[in-house]
């Protein structure tokens, strides 16, 4: 292997922008003395291709550098393939996974760090409220319909209310949130009215659902303005 294929290879098959590599590393993989591998990283990084995180340490850590064509994850993205991270684990072949596993690791440092200046997000309402809660495993044992599970989502995210019908009777809920209870999934929500009062229904016991407006008040004053 002559110089450019050996800094080739380094660059596509060793360099990550999550797992750094160390010259002693290289120096064995490639068989080489370790100030050529120093030599080809120091080349790569005057292309910018590679960027040492300890340039004093020993030994040094090398990465290489994100692409400006990486994905920018908002956080609507990074929620979305942060809550797939099991799913995927569970389908997919280990060696698969570990392909993509810099994808999920992304997502969830995005979000990390959007979380801490969109805490009030709807995104992140939603997200707090379902987090530990396994909604796939309820759907599948019928514990919840799917259109109903459908409007109590959408109903958690948009914050608006909640139709419900249950035993022929019909019930309207606001500020819903969904609660595991000894392998039982209920429904949460205050009584649409004057007392507000807290309620909880059997997810099972819903017949059917309907996302409506939270209604809008305005005094007379702002009325008149």
């Amino acid at each position: 292997m002559n110089q450019s294929e050996r800094r080739r290879a380094i660059e596509n098959q060793h360099l990550s922008t999550r797992r750094s590599v160390t010259i002693p590393a290289l120096a064995s993989i490639f068989r080489v003395a370790e100030n050529t591998i120093k030599s080809d990283l120091l080349f790569l990084e005057s292309h910018g291709v590679a960027v040492c995180e300890n340039p004093n340490g020993k030994p040094q850590r090398w990465f290489a550098v994100r692409s400006k064509d990486d994905l920018e994850m908002t956080l609507e993205v990074a929620c979305a393939i942060k809550r797939i991270e099991k799913t995927a684990r569970v389908l997919l072949p280990k060696a698969l996974f570990h392909e993509v596993e810099c994808l999920f690791n992304a997502a969830n440092d995005a979000y990390l760090s959007k979380q801490k200046v969109n805490h009030r997000s709807k995104v992140i309402r939603y997200d707090n409220s379902v987090s530990d809660i396994d909604l796939m495993k309820h759907l599948h044992r019928g514990k919840i319909a799917a259109d109903t599970l459908e409007e109590i989502k959408s109903a958690i995210y948009t914050a608006n209310m909640l139709r419900l019908e249950i035993d022929e009777c019909e019930e309207v809920l606001g500020d819903v949130s969904l609660v595991e209870v000894d392998e039982q999934l209920f429904l949460e929500g205050n009584m649409c009215g004057v007392s507000g009062k807290l309620q909880r229904f059997n997810t099972r016991d819903v017949s059917s659902a309907e996302v409506i407006e939270r209604p809008l008040f305005r005094s007379a004053r702002n009325r008149a303005a």
